[in-house]
């Protein structure tokens, strides 16, 4: 297969023992399989991709319908994740990615080392401290929330100024 890359999820972490018995963290991880679902060819779109998607239950309904086309179009199952991959070309000089065909870990067969990359889900800590909850604090809210004009036990000034109330 031309497609050098595949998607996947992660599932959760482990701890593995090596050699001398000092345990090691390990992520692990749902590598594939993926389908590619578009061709990007370098006479039509200026560059040469193909465009993969994680194979996972979606409801249809979860789509927008330009999505439910670009499915329908080519009899393909809905997926959540969709993400371009370079082609690399054959030995024989052909770049065998067809649209509909299967992209699995084998891939990766004989090598020693993948690179990985991610994105977080982010953590958000701030309001427990800070106060950030997400609604601005009006002269109002301030009265309906508790009537301490925005102030909380340990704070150590007023929310607005001496001659502001």
């Amino acid at each position: 297969m031309a497609v050098n890359g595949i998607l996947g999820k992660k599932i959760g972490m482990t701890q593995l023992f090596d050699d001398k018995g000092d345990v090691r963290p390990v992520t692990v991880l749902q590598a594939g399989p993926c389908v590619v679902t578009q061709r990007k060819t370098a006479t039509k779109d200026g560059y040469a991709a193909a465009q993969i998607g994680l194979v996972e239950f979606v409801k249809e309904s979860r789509l927008s319908k330009p999505m439910r086309g670009h499915f329908t179009k080519n009899n393909l199952p809905p997926m959540r994740f969709l993400r371009e991959v370079a082609i690399v070309a054959d030995g024989e000089g052909q770049d065998g990615a067809k649209v509909g065909d299967k992209v699995l870990v084998d891939i990766f067969e004989g090598e020693k080392f993948v690179d990985v990359t991610a994105t977080s889900k982010g953590h958000v800590p701030d309001h427990r401290f800070h106060r950030f909850f997400g609604f601005s604090v009006t002269r109002v809210q301030r009265h309906a929330h508790g009537g301490t004009h925005g102030r909380r036990s340990g704070d150590h000034a007023q929310l607005a100024g001496a001659g502001r109330r």
